[in-house]
């Protein structure tokens, strides 16, 4: 379901019960509003516009084997600012900047555990017909889910305009995920072709999975 976030983030502090298991959020107001709440903690100090020129981590013989073991330093400038080489120590280093960390880089070759699932997701834009009264569907096929998400605008809570008969498009978010080779198929089509393979598996009947015991009539020990 669509929410305000700015209105989700100042209830949050709050006991509430909520009539929904999640919202759609744009990237863009979701960061602005984390930025927000970190600038605001007295906790937190923020560094921006800064470029790291160094990483000094202990040597791996040191982990473990030295108690307490020895601090991260971290040598960075200012892009802004002409005041020289500035030093932090610390004791827990988070690599969090990206699939092409610097850190790890610069740290050393960290292990790395990465599995395939040999599957890809399209994503489009599409306009619905009738509102989704805010609400998120899934269609499960044996491929892979096709998520239809609906977007924030004045159609989905603005019940009074579609009264006077100012029917503006409803929009929806298609997240389809599924196969390689029919992922390359669905980018292949043209905007008219992909609809409607949309709409027909969207629209499709319920597909009935095989039983998972031989004999259905067979009697189920309970334990």
């Amino acid at each position: 379901r669509l929410v305000d976030l700015e209105s989700y983030l100042n209830e949050s502090t709050q006991t509430i019960k909520r009539p929904w298991l999640g919202a759609v959020v744009e990237d863009a107001p979701l960061v602005s509003c984390l930025w927000d709440e970190l600038k605001n903690d007295d906790r937190i100090d923020l560094l921006d516009n800064i470029q790291i020129k160094s990483i000094r981590a202990p040597p791996p013989s040191a982990v473990g084997n030295i108690e307490p073991p020895p601090p991260v330093q971290l040598s960075y400038t200012r892009s802004n600012e002409d005041t020289g080489d500035c030093t932090v120590s610390t004791n827990l280093l988070v690599a969090a900047d990206g699939a092409n960390s610097l850190v790890r880089r610069t740290v050393g070759n960290f292990p790395m555990m990465t599995r395939s699932y040999g599957r890809k997701a399209v994503t489009c834009t599409v306009e619905v017909e009738s509102s989704m009264t805010q609400t998120a569907f899934q269609r499960f096929l044996p491929h892979g889910p096709i998520a239809l998400l609906p977007i924030w605008n004045s159609s989905n809570d603005d019940d009074a305009s579609m009264k006077k008969g100012q029917n503006k498009p409803i929009y929806a978010n298609v997240v389809w995920s599924t196969t390689h080779s029919e992922a390359d198929y669905l980018l292949s089509l043209s905007p008219s072709e992909f609809t409607s393979v949309l709409n027909h598996h969207l629209w499709q009947g319920k597909n009935v999975n095989p039983s998972l015991l031989q004999n259905s009539n067979q009697d189920i020990p309970l334990f």
